[in-house]
């Protein structure tokens, strides 16, 4: 079996390109992938590229326009000859996706959107009202699928689960030297950029709280603005002022660094989320969430794995009551055996089963 999946624009760091790289080192034998890339922006977006494995072929430009990157991808089509086409986005849905949905008509291939996040946030809707031409659509959450049905309420859609791909190794841990400390420990783990990842919010709300606990950061900027760097880097500096913050930069697993620091909750401040990795992994890692409500809806599916919010307003009570150790951890409950890239295959191989059984095009 052939795919030919087209990507545009990463961030060449964070949860979706870590998936998608997990999926693709973990193809099965009978399938092969080639990829359609945007040409990348920044080393980050091309050392992603280099994990990836398959045929690569590019858009001349990551600027050109619909029309043309629509005859680039009709001339890989007729080049590949791939069985289904797909094409992965995130939360703000790629241009990429029209330009893909207009090859898929010209070619008649079967085409599959997978969506890493919620189309309606996006700007670009344009691009996000393409999904009703999509004879199938893949998405990381429920909420995420929910969302995709006020666009194509009538296209076929499946729950893909993002698989755990970092978990705590336990001796590496205690390797690391775990701290002895009296102060309790919140994680933030991720991108900096202030964006719908929220963690210029996590830090106002802590600035706020009367009693804080220790913060620690695990991530780095994806962005490249400098006013937003200028505005979060502002904002750590004056928190550091008020309560202990311990911040590192992006690592293959953040969670024996966690481990071993101590940290008793990760935070989940995004505006809002499909189904983000870092909450699986610290639940695997034993470690409960404070999650936004929203952003985590199964990884939080009978608040057995963490408390949730709805105002940062009580993300800033909830902070004081980790800080007086206040806040009753819960008893952790997660399947996470079956969470792997090899299941999130076995879920992709059958919707593309059914898909090319039913001659959709």
């Amino acid at each position: 079996m052939k795919l030919l999946v087209a990507l545009m624009n990463m961030a060449g760091i964070g949860g979706m390109e870590n998936v998608l790289a997990a999926w693709d080192s973990s193809v099965p034998d009978h399938v092969s992938i080639t990829w359609l890339l945007s040409k990348p922006r920044k080393t980050k977006e091309a050392d992603f590229y280099d994990k990836l494995h398959g045929d690569k072929y590019y858009w001349l430009d990551p600027t050109m326009d619909i029309i043309e990157r629509s005859r680039v991808t009709i001339n890989i089509i007729d080049k590949v000859h791939p069985d289904v086409l797909i094409a992965p986005t995130g939360t703000y849905v790629g241009s990429h996706v029209s330009s893909v949905v207009i090859a898929k008509v010209a070619r008649a291939i079967p085409t599959i959107i997978w969506l890493h996040g919620k189309p309606s946030l996006g700007t670009a809707l344009s691009s996000a009202y393409m999904l009703k031409h999509a004879d199938a659509i893949w998405g990381c959450g429920q909420t995420v699928i929910e969302d995709a049905n006020h666009f194509a309420p009538n296209v076929p859609k499946l729950h893909i689960t993002n698989p755990i791909l970092n978990r705590c190794d336990k001796e590496a841990a205690i390797g690391d030297k775990r701290e002895d400390h009296n102060e309790p420990t919140v994680l933030y783990c991720g991108r900096l950029d202030a964006d719908q990842k929220g963690v210029d919010l996590l830090i106002e709300a802590m600035l706020k709280a009367k009693q804080k606990p220790r913060l620690a950061i695990i991530g780095g900027f994806t962005t490249e603005s400098q006013e937003v760097r200028h505005r979060v880097m502002t904002l750590i500096n004056e928190l550091s002022k008020a309560a202990s913050v311990l911040q590192a930069d992006w690592s293959d697993n953040p969670w024996n660094l966690a481990s071993a620091l101590g940290v008793d909750w990760t935070i989940i401040p995004s505006i809002d989320e499909g189904e983000p990795l870092v909450a699986r992994e610290s639940l695997a890692c034993g470690i409960p969430l404070i999650a936004i409500h929203g952003a985590t809806e199964i990884a939080l599916t009978g608040k057995e794995n963490g408390i949730q919010f709805t105002t940062y307003a009580e993300l800033t009570e909830l902070l004081e009551r980790v800080a007086t150790n206040r806040l009753a951890k819960p008893k952790i409950q997660i399947q996470s055996d079956t969470m792997t890239p090899q299941h999130m295959w076995t879920e992709c191989l059958e919707s593309i089963r059914l898909l090319l059984a039913d001659g959709l095009s």
